[in-house]
């Protein structure tokens, strides 16, 4: 069988600018927003053009599969927060967006690391916004997977987003 080898850019691929944490540099109400599980990823968001949000995930071993890789779903993971971010933030603030498909080509492992999703607007109408990533072994500049995420937008609920406590009420004292 005769298969393509995944493309990959000239050398290592190295961030254009700063390095901002996604913890970091943003709204309390837009961290709010996104939640504790995105927040825990410890994303790394760095310089982007218009229209388009890059992100990197670093490979620790309890990211990994038991070949020793980027585990899947980690890159799935972060595949639709990188595109949910990217929809999200071009939704009026009466409105948030959810995830209606997710697909996802795997071509390599992430092998070192970190793993650099790029996200780009491919169409955003005021129903629906698809999002394409790509996914590169940021050390080898090797494309791992390329993705197409479609978001419904719709009106925000109460109870949605910012809405929800990031942590458990305090138990009372015993």
């Amino acid at each position: 069988m005769n298969e393509a080898a995944p493309t990959s850019p000239p050398g290592p691929l190295t961030p254009a600018g700063p390095v901002t944490p996604i913890v970091h540099g943003m709204a309390p109400d837009d961290r709010d927003r996104l939640g504790g599980f995105v927040l825990d990823l410890e994303l790394r968001r760095l310089p982007a053009g218009e229209d388009e949000l890059v992100f990197d995930l670093d490979c620790m071993p309890y990211r990994s599969n038991s070949s020793g890789f980027l585990h899947g779903g980690m890159m799935a993971t972060l595949v639709d927060c990188t595109a949910g971010l990217l929809a999200y933030e071009g939704v009026d603030d009466e409105s948030m967006t959810t995830t209606t498909n997710l697909s996802v080509n795997y071509l390599a492992p992430v092998r070192r690391g970190p793993a650099r999703a790029t996200a780009r607007i491919l169409r955003r109408g005021r129903k629906i916004v698809v999002v394409q990533v790509d996914v590169h072994d940021a050390d080898s500049g090797v494309l791992c997977s390329a993705s197409t995420v479609t978001y419904a937008v719709v009106r925000r609920l109460p109870g949605a987003g910012g809405d929800i406590p990031r942590t458990p009420p305090a138990s009372p004292a015993d």
